[in-house]
């Protein structure tokens, strides 16, 4: 550099110096990188990390390394005209740059000591692209079918699989709307399963399958790591047959549990061919099966897998104590579980008891030599209280206890039929201990034993009845007949006790009771126009017809007549739960005189 100009004063006879010195003028070099095509570094490559040197004349005199941002600053140099620079080692995901680059750094640029030089140099980052050959497991239609095999152990020729859809996106970025455009690519197979990405840029890169076949599973999303410039990264993809595997659990409907009971059958529909499906086991020895049926712990596994698709499920054996269901269960294989577990409830049978209580009621009266005698027939008694209790621990197939031992699970009143039905009980053995007997029976003391038992799987209430008889309560009576008698009046001395009358006496006088008619009738005549227990008539002429209609049906003979002008007296028998009624009925004959 050219110093500075100095004054000098020479006086005469004297020697002046005057000192000049030349500072060599010197340079730095702020070198800045970037990428050739976007200017910022592209995928996962980094413009960090580059090695450079510094030559002069050819030969290396200093190494630099870029930083973070792609830069360096050297040191300084004496200016001169052979200085350059050259990149001596690329940074991750760039190809080395040959170039080299002149620093301009001569003298002649500069005017002061110091001074600094701007360098930009570029990189190009590696580029490669992802292609892609997609195919199926299914054997390809357009070859001969003797020319391909199901042999296991023999290849086959596959069919390629147009219209898969990848999304193929830098994995840094994490989806591929987050990357950029630069960063990702859409492909499309096409009828060949072929397809080829964009150059895409040094990389990690995710390949993730969006669209396909249906009932084919997606290829699982794998990396590609683009390292090699200009390199295709190929790969054949084969999206198998979505399978699941299928457990079949038997339920009971009441509690939810597993009912642990061998025997239960089902049959699978596949709902898009319409048949039910088969699969073959070959232990212990082969057998193709179109039925599966549970093990004694409840539930069952397919031997295959099923492949994708709509299924329903059938019962076809219910298991013991169960009614057989007969609505199918849909279900559906997509891929989503690597087990589908398909659960089909069942209703535990349950039985009814019909108990009928009979016994001997009043139906009639027989008379043999004029002897009458009442007539007894065996019919329903109602008012018959019986306890069903359970005579042993009931439980149902899934284990659970449903009536403890002894315990009274319902009480049965009978009817006017003498008939009484229980509710709906589970299958067991119960006894039926009479608790009230009806009007005018003996208590049976002994209890009664049913079993409700499994009447199969079609049949949803099985039905038991259970006759229950009672005896009537007798007693032994013995009436002897005697009669004061009295010489002066006459009385007693004509055995008036086998005429056919009654003596009625009221405060007001006493009546002879003529008995015209006895017969038997039934409580279904009440309210008919010949009811013998009917009170009242229209006039003489009904009260006539009704009295001719009543001594027409005695069942004793009589000589006594009884006119419309006549007060009759009716007496009539009344039995709890009988089907007949004893009427007697005689005419009132006023006396006025004392007995």
């Amino acid at each position: 550099m050219t110093p500075s100009a100095q004054y000098v004063t020479i006086e005469s006879g004297q020697t002046s110096s005057v000192h000049f010195s030349n500072i060599l003028k010197k340079f730095r070099v702020h070198v800045v990188k970037s990428d050739a095509d976007t200017g910022n570094a592209q995928g996962d490559a980094t413009l960090a990390g580059a090695a450079y040197g510094i030559f002069r004349d050819g030969e290396l005199i200093d190494t630099y390394t870029t930083g973070p941002d792609g830069s360096f600053m050297t040191r300084y140099y004496v200016c001169g005209d052979s200085w350059t620079i050259r990149e001596i080692e690329p940074s991750t995901g760039y190809l080395l740059n040959e170039t080299v680059y002149e620093v301009g750094a001569s003298p002649s640029l500069y005017e002061v000591e110091l001074n600094t030089t701007e360098n930009q140099v570029t990189e190009t980052v590696i580029y490669g692209n992802i292609q892609l050959v997609k195919h199926t497991d299914d054997l390809d239609p357009d070859v001969p079918e003797g020319e391909n095999t199901d042999d296991p152990n023999a290849g086959i020729i596959e069919r390629p699989e147009a219209g898969a859809v990848f999304e193929i996106y830098l994995k840094a970025a994490g989806s591929y709307d987050a990357a950029k455009e630069s960063e990702r690519d859409l492909l499309t197979t096409d009828a060949d399963g072929f397809a080829s990405s964009k150059p895409l840029p040094y990389g990690h890169y995710t390949v993730h399958q969006i669209a396909g076949e249906e009932g084919k599973a997606f290829v699982p999303d794998f990396t590609v790591f683009i390292s090699s410039d200009g390199k295709t990264y190929s790969y054949i993809l084969n999206n198998r047959t979505i399978t699941a595997r299928l457990k079949v659990e038997k339920c009971d409907a009441e509690t939810g549990k597993i009912i642990p009971v061998t025997g239960t059958g089902f049959q699978i529909k596949d709902l898009s061919t319409g048949e039910f499906i088969t699969q073959t086991v070959y232990y212990p020895n082969p057998e193709t099966l179109d039925t599966f049926y549970v093990s004694d712990e409840g539930w069952l596994m397919l031997p295959e897998p099923l492949a994708a698709g709509d299924y329903e499920l059938y019962e076809v054996a219910a298991p013991y104590g169960y009614v057989l269901s007969d609505q199918p269960v849909p279900f559906t294989i997509d891929g989503s579980e690597a087990v589908v577990t398909v659960t089909q409830y069942n209703m535990p049978q349950k039985g009814q008891l019909t108990i009928t209580k009979t016994g001997e009621v009043f139906a009639s009266v027989q008379e043999n030599d004029g002897l009458y005698q009442p007539v007894y027939e065996v019919a329903g008694l109602p008012g018959a209280v019986y306890d069903v209790i359970a005579d042993e621990d009931i439980y149902t197939g899934d284990g659970t206890l449903r009536a403890a031992k002894d315990t009274v699970v319902e009480t049965l009143t009978t009817g006017e039929d003498g008939s009484a039905k229980s509710g709906l009980l589970y299958l067991g053995r119960y006894r039926l201990e009479e608790r009230q007997a009806p009007s005018g029976c003996v208590l049976n003391p002994q209890p009664e034993y049913v079993e409700l038992t499994y009447a199969g799987e079609t049949v949803e209430v099985t039905q038991t009845a259970a006759g229950l008889y009672d005896e009537r309560q007798k007693v032994d009576v013995t009436l002897f007949k005697a009669m004061e008698t009295d010489d002066l009046f006459g009385l007693g001395m004509n055995e008036e006790y086998t005429h056919r009358q009654m003596y009625l006496v009221t405060p007001k006088g006493g009546y002879v009771m003529e008995i015209f008619t006895a017969f038997a009738a039934k409580p279904e005549e009440s309210g008919s126009k010949t009811s013998p227990w009917q009170l009242s008539w229209k006039d003489d002429g009904a009260y006539t017809t009704w009295l001719t209609a009543m001594k027409e049906r005695s069942a004793v003979e009589s000589d006594v007549t009884v006119t419309c002008s006549d007060k009759v007296l009716t007496l009539s028998t009344c039995t709890p739960g009988g089907t007949g009624r004893f009427l007697v009925m005689g005419k009132l004959v006023k006396v006025d005189n004392e007995i």
